[in-house]
């Protein structure tokens, strides 16, 4: 005979094996907008090989900003917006831009608004080429915010996405693992996974 007890048991046990088989969700959160995210490129670039279109992916790395931990192993995504080969006249140029986050056991992406705000890239060919490229962005920032008269050069200059140029007629090579900083322009929430 069943007692109130034992029905109570299984009960509370049938509520536990419940509990455990659903999915693993990220603690939700947001990170408020400025916060700049840490990543690193996962493929490498080149404006004699890249095109417009072209898909990028990030891999956000430590550290993590405050609250934001659940984001370790998430990725970030966008594409090369422009991309100019280097020539006889012709400076090189790479604009990149990002638009949506997959966290970490994530099926869907989630949109975000960001800008990479600078690439360092690591050690590689053609390493002077991709720091010096980011130099002459953030003078191509300053150069136009000049010629429309704002002072706010750098923000017009990564308002499309961040653009590396070179004036010494040199391909530009950002190499895979190369250090990117995006920094938010609108809250991310962090979204348990599905």
């Amino acid at each position: 005979m069943e007692t109130p007890s034992a029905r109570k048991a299984v009960a509370t046990f049938a509520a536990f094996i419940a509990a455990a088989s659903l999915p693993l969700q990220a603690s939700a959160g947001t990170i408020p907008s400025g916060t700049t995210l840490h990543t690193t490129l996962n493929l490498s670039l080149n404006t004699k090989s890249a095109y417009v279109g072209q898909p990028i992916s990030l891999l956000v790395t430590q550290p993590y900003p405050s609250g934001g931990a659940s984001l370790q192993g998430s990725k970030i995504y966008g594409h090369v917006t422009k991309v100019q080969k280097a020539g006889q006249g012709r400076n090189p140029e790479l604009e990149l831009t990002v638009d949506s986050i997959l966290l970490a056991g994530a099926t869907q992406r989630l949109p975000m608004q960001a800008a990479i705000s600078k690439i360092a890239p690591k050690q590689g060919p053609n390493v002077l080429y991709g720091a010096a490229g980011a130099l002459a962005g953030m003078l191509v920032g300053n150069w136009i915010g000049k010629m429309v008269g704002t002072n706010a050069g750098g923000a017009i200059g990564v308002a499309g996405g961040f653009l590396l140029a070179s004036n010494n007629k040199k391909d530009i090579t950002v190499p895979e693992g190369s250090e990117v900083s995006v920094q938010l322009s609108a809250p991310l929430t962090l979204a348990s996974p599905r």
